[in-house]
């Protein structure tokens, strides 16, 4: 008791005078590509809500200079996405940047300035191959601690996101863009890119359609691009146009490729020749970024993005050369220019035809009935032995069988609604995760035994589903079950 009171006593004196300093609080986890979704998902949403916004403002960007947000190859049947670890080399990698960025090729020097407003994100808007990303204002330090960057497809990330009011120059270089002519006797290099999932079946057949007889690298890869821009209807589905709906998922590219017509905006038509491009052993990309249309006015040395601005293209890779960019939508203003390459047929000869059969003799109207007969059908009335007799034996067997399964249905029911509405907003997280692991386990997915934690049950069904968001889920769970103070509503 004595050394009890006497170490209470002397403790104030002797404790650190500075906070204490958690290791978490100054080490950078490594970054997981998987935490962001892809951009291309809202490019939709740039087209319909922040079409007259100003999401940045870009001085010094060249004339015919595009921004680049994301460059993209990773598909997985339902997106597109920015790959970037050891089983895609030809990838590249993400690593943290800081001063000097690898990666440096010839070309024009630039310096850009960028200044942020609506647009927000972690993918930072870049041009050409940037050699120095430099971050001023009051986020200055915390946008350099969490850039990383990506030589291989120019893809830089801050993971704390940008925000309005952030600004940072670039010191690029624009490769030149090589032209058809110096292309006519270019090979395709030779890179390794992630082998895309769960391509629809009308890509293979659309690529060998429009690639035909095509014989040097450059024809292939404008029998696509033509095929598409001069078959394809331009739609983004606002302002009258024809119905297209959004996203480039393996069944929005199967309607866009094996429908009648095929109608879509550049998110559709680039990812649709990537996918056919490597079906057919080109190497191609999709990258998404900003530009302004043929009609706007010259922006000179200030340049401000709006949403309406937005754009996907592709990029194949030439050996010597590197990436060239192909524009794969129509024209929003141009009318198809041919019939559909898929639809063109040779025409039959006319086959002589068969004289027509004889008519059939004309049948005699019914006559009517006789009230006295109407009379007597009212008088036998309903067999009601015979309704009984087909409930007892058909209805009611049946309700047995199915009452299991209603009753089933009934209890995840009310038990999502539980779940839904708790009080605090922790359990309804909490409870959130848990749909997420009685739904795959309704699927046959293979689940961590009961007792693990998120994170593992969320590395085990990641093995089972690869194309899940389980582990990004797993941990913004944790964060709002185990986090500081309560999450908010929203």
């Amino acid at each position: 008791m004595v050394a009890g009171v006497g170490a209470a006593a002397v403790a104030p004196v002797f404790a650190p005078a500075t906070p204490r300093l958690a290791l978490r609080d100054v080490v950078v986890p490594p970054l997981d590509l998987h935490d962001y979704p892809s951009p291309l998902v809202a490019f939709r949403t740039y087209v319909r809500d922040d079409k007259d916004k100003v999401l940045f403002t870009v001085d010094g960007l060249p004339v015919g200079a595009r921004v680049r947000l994301a460059t993209l190859d990773a598909y997985t049947g339902t997106v597109i996405d920015v790959a970037g670890g050891s089983e895609a080399s030809g990838s590249g990698k993400f690593a943290r940047a800081g001063g000097t960025l690898p990666g440096q090729v010839a070309g024009t020097p630039a310096h850009l300035t960028v200044k942020i407003g609506a647009y927000s994100g972690v993918w930072l808007p870049d041009a050409g191959q940037p050699g120095v990303i430099t971050f001023t204002g009051a986020r200055g330090r915390e946008l350099s601690s969490a850039l990383h960057y990506n030589p291989t497809g120019a893809t830089a990330v801050a993971t704390v996101g940008l925000a309005q009011g952030d600004t940072y120059s670039v010191q690029t270089v624009l490769p030149p863009v090589a032209d058809t002519a110096q292309l006519k006797s270019t090979p395709f290099a030779t890179v390794r890119l992630p082998v895309p999932a769960l391509v629809p079946k009308s890509v293979s057949s659309a690529a060998a359609t429009f690639v035909g007889s095509a014989a040097t690298p450059i024809e292939q890869v404008e029998g696509l691009r033509d095929a598409l821009v001069k078959s394809g209807v331009f739609s983004d589905g606002l302002d009258g146009q024809p119905l297209s709906l959004a996203g480039h998922g393996s069944g929005r590219i199967e309607t866009l490729l094996g429908g009648d017509r095929m109608v879509g905006d550049d998110e559709q038509f680039a990812v649709a020749m990537t996918l056919m491009a490597r079906q057919v052993g080109i190497p191609a990309r999709v990258v998404m970024g900003f530009y302004p249309g043929k009609d706007a006015p010259a922006r000179g040395t200030s340049y401000q993005v709006r949403g309406q601005d937005v754009h996907a293209w592709v990029e194949v890779d030439f050996a010597g050369v590197g990436w060239v960019p192909f524009d794969a939508a129509p024209d929003a203003n141009t009318p198809p220019q041919q019939q559909d390459p898929r639809s063109q047929s040779k025409p039959e000869p006319q086959q002589l035809q068969q004289p027509p059969p004889p008519e059939e003799p004309a049948v005699a109207p019914l006559q009517p009935v006789p009230d006295a007969a109407k009379d007597n059908s009212k008088a036998v009335g309903l067999d009601w032995g015979h309704y009984l007799t087909v409930v007892a034996e058909v209805v009611i067997p049946i309700g047995i069988l199915l009452a299991p399964f209603v009753l089933i249905a009934a209890f995840k029911m009310r038990r999502r609604l539980r779940r839904r509405q708790a009080g605090a907003s922790a359990d309804r997280i909490s409870g959130g995760w848990s749909e997420v692991v009685d739904t795959a386990m309704d699927l046959g997915l293979r689940v961590a035994p009961a007792g693990g934690t998120r994170r593992e049950a969320a590395a085990v069904l990641v093995e089972s589903a690869p194309a899940s968001s389980s582990v990004a889920l797993a941990r913004r769970a944790d964060a709002g079950v185990f986090g500081p103070g309560a999450p908010t509503d929203g």
